[in-house]
């Protein structure tokens, strides 16, 4: 009788490994930099003594696990506060309030510009065949390139 060779088994791809959670102390670095964006502050904060915590910061910056903790820390922050553009709205809205009370109306009026970009952002934007509004025809030029209903820069009645 022939001797057969046991049948060869297809190649199993190695299971891959448990994502194991971070340490204390490395998850306390993670939530410590997202807040202060300063590896040496994140070290002292999550318990590294004050003498090492520079190298400690640039140690734990190095490694992959960190990093991908912070960006996840980063991106639930980013989705729980910043991506409506109500919540945005309502926040310009408070420093607007706060900036005019107080007579800053340069902050005010940067408040109430970005107001206006969000909620440009935030709605679609009109079809060409929308009509235009009244308040629309005093930014359109005219021929001699003054405003059209501008009474300030058009040409007075003895012009004309």
């Amino acid at each position: 009788m022939p001797a057969t060779l046991p049948r060869p088994r297809p190649p199993t791809a190695p299971a891959a490994p448990a994502k194991k959670p971070l340490r204390s102390r490395h998850e306390a670095f993670c939530q410590h930099f997202v807040l202060g964006g300063n590896a040496t502050y994140a070290a002292m904060k999550a318990g590294y003594t004050r003498k090492w915590a520079s190298n400690q910061g640039y140690r734990l910056m190095r490694q992959e696990a960190i990093r991908v903790r912070i960006a996840e820390i980063r991106s639930t922050l980013a989705r729980a506060y910043c991506l409506d553009a109500d919540v945005l709205l309502g926040k310009l809205e408070a420093i607007y309030q706060s900036a005019h009370e107080n007579n800053h109306f340069h902050a005010a009026a940067r408040a109430v510009e970005i107001q206006a970009r969000i909620a440009r952002q935030s709605r679609p934007a009109p079809n060409a065949s929308s009509k235009m509004t009244i308040n629309d025809e005093f930014s359109r030029p005219g021929a001699d390139g003054f405003h059209a209903n501008s009474m300030a820069y058009g040409p007075g009645p003895e012009q004309k």
